[in-house]
């Protein structure tokens, strides 16, 4: 049965407060990384679809010149596409969003790294932003929620339409309860727990995949 309200998942990730800004300043970006398969979760899977995996939920906002996006998927595919890596497997892969943002992701259970979000310029092309987020859903058949990530660019343009990122910013939202309602609507034949693992940001995360897959490093950060 769904849970009338989320339990809070703790552990070892609580490295920031939720609702944190995270200033890091003036970056071009550009992109190197292959697009790899998008992860969603369908609207009709069920609980016994989920072997050893779960569900994790949540939303990405982009707000780009004081004007946030609405076009985070349209008919031709995404526009925003964070990648991620999962340290039990050391697998690598891209997750997508609905057309508001709004995600809903199936995965093997365990600990993720959300190291660097991909998004699509109409104008100039495909660039990255560094993200060094983290979460857990350490238990399968559950459903994890893991709030906002709001993405904040100043840009502009120069004389032959490239992009020039001149400053942005990440901030983290509990936004939980709003997620879980938007959750509850699209999988009302789901019945499986439900519980809070929210984002967390971590400065001595990499931003690509090499530096990722130095074990070394993976265990430092976490």
């Amino acid at each position: 049965m769904y849970m009338s309200s989320l339990s809070v998942t703790t552990g070892v990730l609580l490295l920031f407060t939720l609702s944190t800004t995270i200033l890091v300043g003036c970056q071009s970006t550009s992109l190197v990384d292959p697009i790899g398969t998008i992860t969603t979760a369908p609207s009709n899977i069920t609980e016994a679809d989920l072997n050893n995996e779960v569900l994790v939920f949540g939303r990405i906002r982009w707000i780009q010149n004081g004007v946030e996006r609405s076009d985070y998927k349209n008919a031709y595919g995404w526009n925003i596409w964070p990648q991620y890596f999962h340290i039990e497997s050391e697998a690598n892969g891209t997750l997508g969003v609905d057309e508001k943002g709004y995600f809903t992701w199936r995965l093997p259970k365990g600990t993720y790294i959300a190291y660097h979000l991909k998004w699509f310029d109409s104008w100039d092309g495909w660039h990255r932003l560094p993200l060094r987020l983290a979460f857990q859903a350490p238990e399968a058949q559950k459903a994890y929620c893991i709030g906002t990530i709001i993405v904040k660019i100043e840009a502009q343009r120069d004389l032959i339409g490239g992009l020039w990122v001149k400053y942005w910013e990440l901030e983290l939202d509990d936004t939980c309860d709003q997620d879980l309602a938007w959750f509850q609507e699209h999988y009302a034949k789901l019945n499986i727990p439900i519980e809070k693992s929210l984002l967390v940001y971590d400065p001595g995360i990499p931003d690509n995949i090499q530096g990722l897959e130095r074990k070394e490093e993976v265990a430092d950060f976490m």
